[in-house]
């Protein structure tokens, strides 16, 4: 359910007008007290403007809150979900309400403001930007390459693990590189299984991600097919090798234990793998900024974090994609890249709100320079604004937090222009994604054969048979 917060700055002049703002947001408690107390209260006392913030912490729920709230000044509203808003002609475009000018200044000061176009209107106004960055202990990484590098028994079990999947094992000439920034799909294997290795005697897993029926799951699975070579209109036809070769590789991953088993029976989300690096049954993972906030904390009671030894914390851009099969030379048979999709959140105006140039002027003060650089090394978030990003300040803030910036700002940049399919039908191929990494990978159906390792071809078959019919009937909907 969502939660009704009333700031206590209503002033009988504006009580009397019957002036008053509604902005609708989907944050977690801290990034919601901070947005309410240190960005919206001061801005409504000095504006003298009583102010109701409707704080929504399911997104699914947004719709139906914006649809009892049209008259709202502001709603956040994910990429994901964004356009079909604008389908459903729940929010209005912004351009119609800004002159020449102001969208010159707009364009100028905020990154990447054209995702937030189509057919040359802006409809959106950025709140935050974010990408998926490798996220790791430092400690163990360094515990598994010099496994690797000292233990023949330890080596020859890995290569033998990765031979049941693809016949022929490792190159003869792989090392298991130091920094996880030089790792692809092979060496976050190798990795993986070292780590459950050492694990004990149940020789569990240590690498996981989100694994709900939602968007985060579908948006990593997503991930998988641009890493592996793929575009936008691979992952929409949901067909060709790098969606093959992507949820192959999620199946071994799991076929091979490298994944933590308790992240399917319990469907992880965010928070879980939080706890799962706290309580050390995940080492590696996929992670957003905001994640990365929460796992490493802030130093303060406010979001204490949950590691024991924060600095062990590291990052690097997400690893380069690849097949699992080599040719003869030893070499991958298709080479990926590190690209995935940029995302994030945006401000939209509700289509009953009746003056939209005072809701751009609470778009300004919500992202002005000083609100978005405290903001960011709070919560860390990417800026939307070029001249917060760039700030030296920023950059040299926090030691972790400059190293996560300057890592997930080198995966915006290898992401380049990777974002969301702007038509609100992508949710339907979200959930495809999600239907097919269920079946195939988490209840474990990547192969006619019972307790057998993932087979490629079965799995071409299932994805041709169940899902590419259903894209592409989707996927005309985008012509």
């Amino acid at each position: 359910m969502f939660r009704i917060f009333m700031l206590l700055l209503v002033f009988a002049v504006c009580s009397s007008a019957g002036t008053k703002l509604r902005i609708i947001t989907c944050m977690l408690k801290p990034q919601f007290e901070f947005f309410e107390w240190k960005v919206i209260a001061p801005w409504a006392q000095e504006q003298a403007l009583p102010v109701e913030v409707i704080n929504v912490p399911d997104m699914r729920e947004l719709e139906g809150v914006l649809l009892k709230n049209r008259d709202a000044a502001l709603c956040m509203l994910p990429f994901g979900k964004a356009w079909a808003f604008v389908d459903k002609k729940l929010v209005q475009p912004v351009s119609p309400h800004l002159s020449r000018a102001q969208l010159r200044v707009f364009e100028t000061e905020y990154i990447l403001t054209w995702l937030g176009c189509r057919d040359g209107v802006q409809y959106f106004l950025p709140h935050k930007y974010e990408t998926r960055i490798m996220v790791f202990r430092k400690s163990k990484v360094a515990e598994a390459v010099e496994m690797w590098n000292s233990d023949t028994a330890m080596r020859e079990t890995v290569v033998a693990a990765v031979r049941q999947v693809n016949g022929i094992g490792l190159p003869n000439d792989y090392h298991l590189e130091d920094s996880p920034e030089e790792w692809d799909f092979i060496d976050v294997c190798v990795a993986g299984l070292i780590w459950k290795e050492m694990s004990g005697a149940k020789k569990e897993g240590r690498i996981g991600h989100r694994a709900k029926q939602y968007s985060g799951t579908a948006l990593r699975v997503i991930d998988r097919v641009y890493q592996c070579g793929g575009d936008s209109l691979t992952m929409l036809a949901m067909n060709g090798d790098p969606v093959i070769d992507a949820l192959t590789w999620e199946a071994v991953y799991a076929a091979l234990g490298v994944y933590n088993s308790e992240m399917f029976r319990n469907r992880w989300v965010g928070s879980d793998l939080w706890k799962a690096f706290e309580r050390e049954s995940v080492y590696l993972s996929f992670l957003t900024q905001v994640d990365c906030f929460f796992l490493h904390g802030n130093g303060g009671g406010q979001v204490p974090g949950h590691l024991s030894t924060p600095q062990d914390l590291g990052f690097a851009t997400m690893p380069q994609g690849c097949s699992i099969g080599y040719k003869p030379d030893s070499t991958v048979l298709r080479t990926g890249s590190k690209s995935i999709t940029n995302g994030g959140w945006w401000w939209a105006i509700p289509s009953g709100c009746s003056d939209a140039g005072l809701s751009f002027k609470l778009f300004e003060h919500i992202t002005s320079r000083e609100i978005q650089f405290r903001e960011c090394t709070t919560f860390g978030m990417i800026p939307v604004r070029n001249d917060v990003l760039k700030s030296d300040r920023l950059l040299t803030a926090q030691g972790w937090i400059s190293e996560m910036y300057r890592v997930s700002y080198r995966q915006i940049k290898i992401n380049n222009n990777n974002v969301i399919p702007a038509q609100g039908e992508f949710s339907l191929i979200s959930a495809l994604y999600l239907d097919a990494w269920k079946m195939i990978v988490a209840d474990g159906k990547w192969s006619q054969k019972r307790n057998s390792m993932p087979d490629r071809s079965y799995i071409s078959t299932i994805i041709g048979e169940r899902f590419v019919g259903r894209a592409n009937a989707v996927f005309e909907k985008y012509r």
